[in-house]
């Protein structure tokens, strides 16, 4: 998690004595230092972008936040000027500067505002032609088990049809994990 960053090692080290999962709160303070600074729009896409977990184009903020196009581009600069993003010009898509500055901002959403961002990117991901098992989870996170499961089915699919076996174990356990709470889980598979 710390990158070969010896004081984030040192922090998280010591955290992990403690038996605490969360970031500490000296290291997420240190992280969120310039976050703070940030106008609400930006600090509104780097969370969604925190959720996405992985590279996120802007076409996909766009399609899943209520900002318009030239908000988010303008937000997406002001969080590079920041150093909390870095703009990969190769593949048009941002990512963060280092990972637990994603984990410290995605800490920020609140419950309730947590589901709602997964749910958005679930959605603005499938139109964007994400993989099933990126979308899984997503659908989980949202707390969607209906949309989950089909998403978890059709990620073991994918997997087993690459030879992907222990992938494909790992997705039809959480199928078997989330066939309880969903209404006509028969139907749904």
């Amino acid at each position: 998690r710390a990158e070969g960053n010896p004081f984030f090692a040192e922090e998280l080290i010591a955290a992990a004595l403690r038996d605490e999962p969360e970031l500490p709160e000296l290291l997420q303070d240190a992280l969120l230092a310039d976050f703070q600074r940030l106008h609400a729009p930006t600090r509104a896409v780097v969370r969604f972008a925190a959720a996405a977990g992985r590279a996120v184009p802007p076409a996909v903020l766009t399609a899943a936040m209520p900002l318009g196009e030239a908000d988010i581009v303008e937000a997406l600069r002001e969080a590079v000027d920041h150093g909390l993003l870095v703009a990969d010009r190769a593949t048009g898509s941002y990512r963060f500067r280092h990972a637990l500055i994603a984990e410290a901002a995605y800490a920020t959403l609140l419950p309730g505002e947590r589901e709602d961002v997964h749910e958005r990117l679930a959605r603005a991901l499938a139109s964007d032609g994400a993989r099933a098992g990126e979308l899984a989870e997503h659908w989980i996170a949202a707390r969607r088990p209906e949309e989950a499961l089909s998403a978890s089915l059709e990620a073991a699919r994918e997997a087993e049809a690459v030879s992907g076996l222990s992938e494909a174990l790992r997705h039809l356990e959480r199928v078997l994990d989330l066939w309880d709470h969903v209404p006509r889980a028969e139907e749904v598979a």
